[in-house]
């Protein structure tokens, strides 16, 4: 990277050499060469700020970047781990396993999977159920230790 300190420093001796403030004219000259060293350092200055807030900028964009890839592995296990439906037609459940079945006329219902849904199916439908599709039910929450 250039030092752009030393070129103003190097420009001002420059201005005091060529125009030793001999009349009007070589201290118009030599204020302009001051100016334009004054501009480098405060284009200097601006630049070493500006690679200041990159710097940060990306370190912050890291930072977030790694949240952000934390946040999706998390969603995506907490995805897998809800149930999801089940089609009758693709299977039943267990015998005796807790589900919430969902009916075509009636909506959702708990219910402890059984035989009645093999055997009196038939009945079973005649009281309005007719199931399409199931879930087994999560975990039960753990009580908190006091």
């Amino acid at each position: 990277m250039t030092d752009y300190k030393d070129l103003a420093n190097r420009l001002r001796e420059r201005s005091v050499l060529l125009f030793p403030h001999h009349g009007e004219q070589t201290n118009y000259d030599a204020d302009l060469m001051n100016l334009a060293a004054d501009a480098i350092e405060v284009l200097q200055a601006r630049l070493l700020m500006a690679e200041e807030t990159v710097y940060e900028l990306k370190t912050t964009a890291e930072h977030y970047k790694g949240c952000a890839d934390d946040w999706y592995r998390e969603a995506c296990d907490y995805k897998a781990a809800v149930p999801k439906w089940i089609s009758v037609t693709e299977r039943l459940p267990d015998i005796e396993d807790d589900v919430l079945i969902y009916c075509e006329r009636t909506g959702l219902s708990g219910a402890k999977y059984r035989e009645i849904w093999l055997t009196d199916f038939k009945e079973f439908l005649h009281l309005g159920y007719k199931p399409i599709a199931w879930m087994p039910l999560p975990e039960p929450p753990k009580e908190e230790k006091a």
